[in-house]
This record gives C-alpha cells, structure tokens and sequence, in this order.
C-alpha cells in the first residue's frame, strides 16, 4: 500500500507495535492527518488516532479494498434485546438460547444482563457469543 491514504480505506495496524487490542483488526480511515491517521476498528473496538508508520495493508483482504466492501459490527445499543449462543461452560443463568438484555457494549466485548435480572449479575460476553432477537418475536 502507498503512503497515500484516503478517507474510507481499510489498513491494519503493524501487530509488533500495538496493544493485543489492535491485533489483528482492521481499520476504516476517519481522518488523514499530515503525520496520523484518525481509525475506526471494523470489529467495534473503538476509535485511535495512529502514527503512518505503523500503517500497514489490510489483513486477508486485498489492498485495494474500501469500506463499502467490508461489513462494519454494528453497536448495540443499551436495552437491546439479545440471545446467548456459544456458551462452553453453562451456569447459573448463562445457558445457550436464554434471553438478555445488552447494558453496555464496549466493541468486541458486550456487558449483557438476564431478562429480568438475577440478583444484579450481568455478563461480559465476547460479542459473537450473542445474537440480535426482534422483540416482537419474542412476544409471539
């Protein structure tokens, strides 16, 4: 990939110099700025403001790729209403196909409590270990 970057390319970030966080993630470019670039993580882990020399080419996709190819985890907002799958270790209210609602979403980890509580617990779940339910079909 040039050093020319435009707004709306996927790059990934060079793994030997970031967090763990950022492994392995792609990025949309926000912002070009003359010495960084303003990146939004396509798995929802957040927003960074990165150095060009840590810019590297998306990883498993081709280097000519744009964002309108990619599909971006979209947030889920407080409230929503979701499904468990996934669960290795089943426990107390932790059990594939149970119902709950999503509290906080922090990107690639969601914070997600039971339909209709359980003594305040809640879980801190991967977010590919949930699935969207429309809440007309649950009434159903």
């Amino acid at each position: 990939m040039t050093n020319a970057y435009n707004v709306d390319d996927i790059v990934s970030l060079d793994a030997e110099l970031i967090t763990p966080k950022f492994r392995g993630v792609n990025f949309k470019v926000l912002k070009v700025n003359p010495k960084t670039l303003k990146l939004q993580a396509l798995n929802g882990a957040g927003v960074v403001n990165a150095d060009k020399f840590l810019i590297q080419p998306p990883i498993g996709l081709p280097a000519d790729v744009r964002v309108e190819d990619v599909p971006i985890a979209e947030h889920l907002a407080c409230g929503t209403l979701v499904r468990l799958n996934g669960v290795r270790q089943e426990k107390g209210w932790m059990r594939n196909g149970n119902l709950g609602v999503v509290l906080k979403d922090n990107g690639d980890r969601i914070n997600v409590a039971p339909l209709g509580g359980h003594e305040d617990r809640y879980a801190k779940l991967p977010r590919r270990m949930v699935t969207v339910v429309d809440p007309q079909t649950v009434l159903a």
